[in-house]
């Protein structure tokens, strides 16, 4: 029986200028975290991964950076679409990635993954989580840098347990780790220096 062959997922149409503005849109959405960027244009995109969480792995990744795939998104598809495109290297260890990408359903805990140091907080784990709905879920709001005053965001990925693993680590501040929030062809970011408190309003 002969072995199946991966499919090679086409990239960008246009890799520098694609990468180029996508990378802006995710400087901004850090500088104004909660606030809720799209994607468009990025529709092809391997088996379990989200079209905007492809575009993103394009802009970020390099052969430099080491990833981990939680166990709902491993398939030889997007192994090797990221290892071409990006010649990337995967990481079976959560704790040894730069950047993790997973579902809602199979998030890793926050104190597994790589927090950086005092000297190189820097050096931190990325988590990429996949949601099923930004507009399903608990709302909380945020507060800190890039926020006016408040900006509420709605996510299925959030719960408890997520809230209190970053206000754990948050006490380690600058340690700790970014989340990029995906869903769809939509994303939002909230760095670690952003505070999340459940909404008492609603």
């Amino acid at each position: 029986m002969t072995a199946s062959v991966a499919n090679i997922i086409p990239g960008f149409k246009s890799p520098v200028f694609d990468a180029q503005n996508v990378f802006r849109k995710i400087l901004k959405s850090m500088a104004e975290p909660g606030l809720i960027s799209r994607l468009d244009g990025h529709q092809a995109h391997p088996i379990g991964l989200f079209p905007a969480t492809y575009a993103i792995a394009l802009t970020l990744f390099d052969q430099d950076t080491q990833i981990h795939l939680t166990s709902s998104l491993r398939n030889k598809d997007l192994f090797a679409s990221l290892r071409f495109h990006n010649g990337i290297r995967f990481s079976d260890e959560c704790d040894h990635a730069d950047f993790v990408i997973c579902n809602e359903i199979d998030r890793p805990a926050l104190e597994e993954l790589k927090q950086g140091s005092e000297r190189y907080p820097e050096d931190s784990c990325t988590l990429i989580i996949q949601c099923q709905s930004f507009y399903r879920g608990i709302v909380y709001n945020t507060s800190g840098p890039g926020i006016d005053k408040n900006r509420k965001v709605r996510c299925s990925g959030f719960n408890g347990t997520l809230l209190h693993q970053r206000k754990k680590l948050n006490q380690r501040f600058p340690l700790g780790i970014d989340l990029i929030l995906v869903s769809g062809s939509e994303f939002f970011c909230i760095p670690r220096t952003t505070d999340l408190v459940l909404d008492e309003d609603i």
